[in-house]
């Protein structure tokens, strides 16, 4: 079927998948270079994780704002905000995704140590990190399926089982 004008895809698993496998290659890549530096792997932030609740939190409440007016009055969309919200949405997928990734690494590095306070903390705040960089991709995934416009698909209208989002 021809791609129509103005249409965009979902992000796609492959998608996610290559960004969290690109974030696990790049914790790898920073834990061996840290290491032949003869320096210590640094502890993930806790303000990290608190900053990607954050995010999560008003993802996922842009996502419900979003779905309603989509749902309610899709003409009060501004085409803009529309794909504003729409490339937010895919950054958030992906980013969460790379975050997962890395955090992985990570936190499978320090997993056989957890007798000693530091490396026990570092598996404590990755794995707190993982879970809320999960968190801000289901978000970014909502906020994705609210960008789906009614009657944006085929003529039967179903936009979501055709793939297709558009900017309303």
């Amino acid at each position: 079927m021809p791609e129509r004008p103005g249409t965009l895809r979902p992000t796609t698993a492959v998608s996610v998948a290559v960004a969290a496998a690109v974030g696990a290659l790049l914790g790898g890549a920073l834990l061996i270079a840290v290491d032949r530096a003869g320096s210590v792997a640094p502890l993930t932030p806790w303000l990290l994780v608190v900053l990607l609740a954050l995010g999560a939190v008003l993802t996922w409440w842009w996502a419900r704002a979003m779905a309603r007016t989509v749902a309610q009055r899709p003409e009060d969309i501004d085409p803009q905000r529309a794909v504003a919200a729409l490339a937010c949405a895919k950054v958030a997928i992906l980013a969460g995704a790379v975050l997962v990734g890395f955090h992985i690494v990570y936190v499978l590095t320090f997993i056989g140590h957890l007798n000693f306070p530091l490396p026990r903390a570092r598996v404590i705040w990755g794995s707190a990190t993982i879970v809320v960089a999960v968190l801000l991709a289901c978000a970014g995934r909502a906020l994705e399926k609210a960008c789906i416009s009614p009657g944006a698909g085929s003529d039967d209208g179903d936009a979501e089982q055709n793939g297709e989002l558009t900017s309303l």
